[in-house]
């Protein structure tokens, strides 16, 4: 089983929920899932694709930017 870093897209995109003035709550409803399936795909970092795009549009974040830098810290805290 490869390495998990703590660094991942989903704790990316929890700060830019928190840095936005928004909540969990808020952008599950907003993506029509229930608060509590989307809070555990922020914790264990299974977003799907499509909830990444979606929350990227709701937030306003380039994702492909995001996906990149989160690549890249892990690619240093590898070594």
């Amino acid at each position: 089983m490869g390495k998990t870093y703590v660094n991942n897209i989903a704790r990316k995109i929890e700060n830019i929920i928190w840095e936005e003035g928004r909540t969990k709550q808020w952008c599950a409803n907003k993506l029509n899932l229930n608060y509590k399936t989307f809070a555990d795909r922020i914790y264990f970092n299974r977003l799907t694709q499509e909830d990444k795009v979606n929350l990227s549009k709701l937030l306003e974040f380039d994702l492909e930017k995001l996906e990149d830098e989160v690549l890249q810290e892990n690619k240093r805290m590898a070594g």
